[in-house]
C-alpha cells in the first residue's frame, strides 16, 4: 500500500440512476487529481440498492468516517482539508488524518464488512 499527502478539493454526492454516491476529490502531493468513492451506498427505494430496511446505513457510515478523519462537524467542510491518502493499485481505498494516524477511514474494509451486515426490523 502507498501512503501519501493530498488535499481535498472537493466533495459530491449524487444520485446517478437512482443510486446513491458520496465522494471526495484530492490533489495529491504527487500529482494530479483522484476520486475517493465510488461505492453504492443506498438509492432509491424502487432500487435494489434502496432497501434501507433491510441493509447497514452505508452512506451514514461514509458520511461520518470522511469527517472524522477530515476532523470537521460539516461535509463541505471537508474541502480544503489535508489528508493521508491510502492507495493499491493505483486506487484510493482510505484515507487517514495528516496529524493522528489512528483516525483511519479504509473504505475497502469497512464497506466489505459492512455488506455482509443484516439489518433486522
Amino acid at each position: 500500500m502507498k501512503i501519501t499527502n493530498g488535499v481535498v478539493r472537493e466533495v459530491k454526492i449524487s444520485t446517478e440512476v437512482g443510486v446513491l454516491f458520496i465522494w471526495l476529490f484530492i490533489d495529491h502531493e504527487d500529482g494530479g487529481t483522484q476520486g475517493f468513492g465510488g461505492y453504492v451506498l443506498g438509492g432509491r427505494p424502487e432500487c435494489a440498492a434502496g432497501k434501507h430496511y433491510e441493509q447497514a446505513n452505508l452512506a451514514g457510515e461514509w458520511l461520518v468516517r470522511c469527517m472524522m478523519v477530515c476532523g470537521v462537524d460539516s461535509f463541505d467542510q471537508c474541502v480544503g482539508k489535508a489528508v493521508r491518502v491510502m492507495r493499491e493499485d493505483g486506487l484510493i481505498v482510505g484515507i487517514m488524518n495528516i496529524i493522528d494516524s489512528k483516525i483511519v477511514f479504509n473504505a475497502k474494509e469497512t464497506m466489505e464488512r459492512m455488506a455482509k451486515v443484516k439489518v433486522t426490523k
